[in-house]
Parts: structure tokens; C-alpha cells; sequence
């Protein structure tokens, strides 16, 4: 299995990678529920940042930043997720 490097800085030897590997292996229900998770939540601040409702609000550009940022944090953990599930 092809584990991106970000999943084994904590691994201080070779034996905690292979074993933290295999944990991976062993996650991938968790990982595929996860990711549907992290896509409703995304789908939902694409929604949430288009709501005409937030023009009226002074501090609009502030929302706008936090949510995009939101989405930008969804993205990477996605892909992150994405890169580690094996293909069925």
C-alpha cells in the first residue's frame, strides 16, 4: 500500500512505519465514511457561502474568508483520505 509520507512523521523507526501502515490498511472503512463526511460538510459550506442572506451582514468579507478557508482545510484532509484508500 502507497501511504503518503504526512501519514509516517511521527514514526521515529522503519518497524512503527510498517506497523502504522498496516493500521492504515486496516482503516479503510473508516477512511471511505469519513471522506463521505468531509464531502457533505464541504457540499454544505459551498451552500452556506452562497446564501444572499450573508451579503446583508457587515462583516460578510470575514465569512467569506472563513468559510473559504474551511473549504481549503476540507480539501487537503479529502485529499489526504482520498490518497490512502486502496482501490476496490
Amino acid at each position: 500500500m502507497a501511504v503518503n509520507k504526512s501519514w509516517l512523521t511521527h514514526c521515529p523507526t522503519k518497524e512503527d512505519e510498517i506497523l502504522f501502515k498496516q493500521t492504515l490498511a486496516e482503516s479503510q472503512e473508516v477512511f471511505r465514511v469519513l471522506t463521505e463526511i468531509i464531502d457533505k460538510k464541504k457540499t454544505q459550506n459551498l451552500k452556506e457561502r452562497e446564501k444572499e442572506e450573508l451579503y446583508d451582514n457587515p462583516n460578510w468579507a470575514l465569512r467569506q474568508a472563513d468559510l473559504i478557508g474551511e473549504a481549503r482545510a476540507y480539501e487537503k484532509v479529502l485529499d489526504l483520505l482520498r490518497k490512502s484508500l486502496t482501490k476496490d
